[in-house]
């Protein structure tokens, strides 16, 4: 998902860029119809093309934003994914192997060590 978004992103600003041309054209022109005389004259009103151009390119690179935000928030949602899964192997790691001092017992349940003498871990767990 995380590398689709930046692909959707680059397709939409390609048609958008397209399609705000498109807009601009069509929405730019001024169209008169004359009934007495029956003709339609169509002129080309060039600051209302360029507002329709500006505006559809707004509209574009916001949604571009967001599909780029996206890919970014999901970027590191993974990132922070992999920490936390790293680092809960290593808390594991840790408990599996025994770095006890000589003459001392680790607790399978919180880890700690505890002299050969005591019986019983402080959380309750008892000697094996």
């Amino acid at each position: 998902m995380k590398g689709m978004c930046k692909t959707i992103g680059i397709i939409w600003t390609v048609i958008g860029i397209i399609g705000s041309i498109a807009v601009a054209y069509f929405n730019g022109r001024t169209v008169e119809i004359s009934e007495y005389y029956g003709y339609i004259s169509v002129s080309r009103n060039w600051f209302s093309t360029i507002i329709w151009f500006i505006f559809s390119l707004f509209c574009v690179m916001t949604i571009n934003v967001l599909f780029f935000t996206i890919d970014e928030i999901l970027d590191k949602v993974d990132d922070i994914r992999k920490s936390i899964m790293s680092r809960d192997n290593n808390i594991f790691l840790e408990k599996m192997t025994d770095k006890s001092p000589k003459g001392y017992w680790k607790c399978t349940i919180c880890g700690r060590s505890n002299p050969n003498y005591t019986g019983t871990c402080a959380c309750g767990k008892a000697k094996e």
